[in-house]
């Protein structure tokens, strides 16, 4: 017999004479949640920023980047994206995207050093952002570091 967990609200099995336990589920939400936090957010992070002496430029750190899709290799799945006089790798073989060459495009996901200390970003989420200013964007990414310097 189940019983609605007051606190939690899903069913819980209803125990003789003590109140419903809810441990087992507790354990498995917790273990759910353990998992999905090891997954770091994107630093927002400009093209141009990505060289070996930045703070960004290390393997396997969480990045968001954006720019104009210039290249793309349909056998390797591997994007080529540009931003003035920058460009970027992107692996993009775990997304469901229709990429279209000269379109902008944002991607999330972990930087990979290679062994020649080449960048690529291995990418968990791709979106379109066509319509974006990317002058605009380069803006408004500094305002924000501005305002977050300033706390």
């Amino acid at each position: 017999k189940l019983q609605k967990n007051p606190v939690e609200g899903w069913p819980v099995p209803e125990s003789e004479g003590r109140p419903p336990s809810s441990s087992s589920h507790t354990l498995l939400i917790t273990s759910k949640v353990a998992s999905m936090a090891t997954i770091a957010s994107g630093a927002l992070v400009n093209l141009e920023e990505l060289v070996p002496s930045s703070q960004h430029f290390k393997h396997g750190i969480s990045l968001r980047v954006t720019g104009k899709l210039q290249d793309y290799d349909v056998e390797t799945a591997v994007a080529v994206i540009v931003d003035r006089n920058a460009s970027l790798k992107v692996d993009t073989q775990h997304l469901n995207i229709n990429l279209r060459i000269g379109s902008i495009f944002q991607f999330i996901g972990e930087l990979l050093l290679e062994p020649d200390n080449e960048a690529i970003l291995k990418a968990r989420v791709g979106r379109n952002m066509d319509g974006m200013d990317l002058n605009l964007y380069r803006q408004s990414l500094q305002l924000l570091r501005d305002f977050q310097a300033g706390r």
